[in-house]
C-alpha cells in the first residue's frame, strides 16, 4: 500500500483550513442561514438563526422550511420578503434569498435600525452645519449688545439708576454666548480655551433656573460640601452637563419628588452627585444609557444624545461619570472632575482696563460690530479706522500701512475671508500685527492673536495690548 505523498498531505490540510474558514463564516454571519435537503427540510442553521428564532438546531432539524415563514406560499420563490415567527411568538420581517439548498435571510428590523441611526446621524450633521451658521450670526449680534452693555455698566450715573437692569442684560447675553459656544462645539467639534470655573457658582445658577421653571411639585436642593470647587473647564459645557443631568432627573419624576445636588472632595477632585427619587433605571438597560441615540423617551421627546454628550464632555475635561450601582427607587449620577487652584482673578482685576495709544485698522463687515469695537477702542485711547469689507481694508492698508500699529480682522466675511485677508496684508507688510476675531471657531494662523466673539472691553483691551507689544515675525497664513 502506497504512502500519501507530501503534495496530497498539503492538499488535505488546505482543504481542512477552507472547511474551518467556511464554518466560521457560516456561524459568525449576521445573516440567518439555513441548509435544506431535497424536500426543503432543514438540515442545519447558524448561530444567528438560533438566536433570532430562539430555537436550538436540534429543535429545527427535519422541520420543513416553509413552516417557519408566513405566508408559506412564498417558500418556493428564489427571493422574497416574509415573516419569521420565533419560538415565543415574536415576528421578525426578513428578506429571503434561496440558492439551491441554502437559504439566507436578512433581518429587516436590524436593517431598519441601522438606517434610522444613519438618518439620525445625517440629521445631526445637517443640524450641526445649521447650528454653526446660526452661532456665527448670533455671536455678531451679541458682540454689539454686550459691548454697549459693558460700556454702559462703567457709567456711574447709569448704574445708580439702572444697575440691576444692566446686570440682567449682561448676564442673559453671556448665557446666550455660552449657548452659542455649545452650538459651535456641536457643529465643528472645536476646542475652547479652559479657564478656572467655580462649580458651586454654576450649581447655584442651575438651582435658581430650575426653581423658576420646573414643576413646583419637584423640590430642588443643593448641599455643597466641597471645600475646593474650581476646575479647569469650559464654563458653558459645565453648565450643559449639570443641567442635562438635572433635566433627566426632572423627567423621571412626572408626579413630583426631590432633586438633590451634592458636592464633595476626593484627594484630587470634586464629586458632584445628582439624584432623584423617581422610578429609577431598570437593570436591563443600565448598561446602555450612555449609548448614542439610546433613549427610553418617546419619538418626539428626545434624541437619545443627552447622556452620550454628557459623558463625552466629562471625559474631555479629564473627568468621569458613573451611575450609582445600587438599584433603588430613584437614580444617582456621580460626576468627578480634577480640581485646580482657586481662580485668582478678582472683580477689580476683571474690570482692569488697559488703555493705550496707536492707530488700529478694523476690518469687519457687520456694521453693529464695527460701531461697538470702534467705540471700545476709542474709549481705550486708540485712533481707529474701520473698513466695511476685506478688500476695502486691504486697499486702505496698502496706502497707510506705515501708520497702522495693528489690524483687527473678522474671520468670516464675503468675497474675501479672514485667512485670505491676512495673507494679503502680509504681502504688503510681512511684519504687520494682526488680531483675528470670530464668533465661529478660531483662525489657527501662526503669529496671529485670536479674539472670540462676543468679548468684554477688558478682553479686547488685553488682546490689543498684547498684540501691539508682540515682536513681529514673518509667519505663514496657511
Amino acid at each position: 500500500m502506497s504512502q500519501p505523498t507530501a503534495d496530497s498531505d498539503c492538499e488535505v490540510r488546505q482543504l481542512r483550513d477552507r472547511v474551518r474558514i467556511l464554518e466560521a463564516m457560516f456561524h459568525q454571519s449576521s445573516e440567518l442561514i439555513f441548509t435544506l435537503d431535497r424536500e426543503s427540510r432543514i438540515t442545519g442553521l447558524n448561530e444567528t438563526a438560533e438566536r433570532v428564532l430562539d430555537c436550538s438546531e436540534d429543535e429545527l432539524i427535519r422541520v420543513p422550511f416553509d413552516e417557519l415563514i408566513s405566508p408559506r406560499s412564498l417558500a418556493d420563490g428564489p427571493q422574497f420578503n416574509a415573516v419569521f415567527t420565533s419560538k415565543h411568538g415574536k415576528t421578525i420581517p426578513v428578506e429571503i434569498r434561496k440558492e439551491r439548498r441554502v437559504v439566507i435571510a436578512h433581518d429587516l428590523l436590524e436593517r431598519q435600525a441601522v438606517e434610522e441611526n444613519s438618518m439620525q446621524a445625517q440629521k445631526m450633521e445637517t443640524l450641526g452645519v445649521l447650528a454653526g451658521g446660526i452661532a456665527h450670526d448670533f455671536n455678531n449680534l451679541l458682540t454689539g449688545i454686550l459691548g454697549y452693555a459693558y460700556m454702559l455698566s462703567h457709567e456711574p450715573q447709569l448704574t445708580a439708576n439702572y444697575g440691576e437692569a444692566l446686570e440682567v442684560i449682561i448676564k442673559s447675553s453671556e448665557r446666550a454666548a455660552q449657548l452659542t459656544t455649545q452650538l459651535l462645539s456641536f457643529a465643528r467639534q472645536n476646542k475652547t480655551p479652559l479657564v478656572p470655573v467655580d462649580l458651586h457658582l454654576t450649581i447655584h445658577e442651575i438651582v435658581q433656573l430650575l426653581n423658576r421653571t420646573i414643576d413646583k411639585k419637584i423640590r430642588v436642593s443643593a448641599n455643597l460640601l466641597a471645600s475646593r470647587c474650581h476646575v479647569m473647564a469650559d464654563a458653558g459645557q459645565m453648565y450643559q452637563v449639570l443641567l442635562n443631568l438635572c433635566l433627566n432627573a426632572r423627567d423621571a419624576m412626572p408626579d413630583g419628588g426631590e432633586l438633590k445636588i451634592t458636592t464633595g472632595n476626593t484627594s484630587t477632585g470634586i464629586v458632584i452627585s445628582v439624584s432623584d427619587n423617581g422610578a429609577g433605571i431598570p437593570s436591563d438597560i443600565r448598561q446602555r444609557i450612555f449609548e448614542p441615540f439610546f433613549t427610553t423617551k418617546g419619538p418626539h421627546q428626545g434624541t437619545g444624545m443627552g447622556l452620550s454628550i454628557v459623558r463625552a464632555i466629562v471625559r474631555n475635561h479629564g473627568g468621569s461619570i458613573r451611575l450609582d450601582p445600587e438599584i433603588t427607587p430613584g437614580t444617582t449620577f456621580h460626576v468627578t472632575f480634577p480640581i485646580c487652584k482657586s481662580a485668582t482673578s478678582s472683580a477689580s482685576a476683571r474690570k482692569q482696563r488697559y488703555t493705550g495709544t496707536g492707530r488700529i485698522l478694523v476690518i469687519e463687515d457687520e456694521e453693529l460690530v464695527r460701531q461697538v469695537i470702534s467705540r471700545m477702542l476709542t474709549v481705550l485711547g486708540y485712533d481707529v479706522h474701520c473698513s466695511p469689507d476685506a478688500q476695502a481694508g486691504v486697499d486702505y492698508f496698502l496706502h497707510h500701512h506705515h501708520e497702522i500699529d495693528l489690524v483687527i480682522v473678522d474671520l468670516v466675511m464675503p468675497s474675501m475671508n479672514g485667512r485670505e485677508c491676512v495673507r494679503a496684508l502680509r504681502d504688503i507688510d510681512p511684519n504687520v500685527r494682526i488680531i483675528l476675531s470670530s464668533g465661529y471657531g478660531n483662525g489657527e494662523i501662526s503669529g496671529v492673536e485670536f479674539l472670540p466673539k462676543p468679548y468684554q472691553p477688558e478682553q479686547l483691551a488685553g488682546v490689543v495690548r498684547r498684540a501691539i507689544r508682540k515682536t513681529t515675525v514673518r509667519a505663514s497664513a496657511n
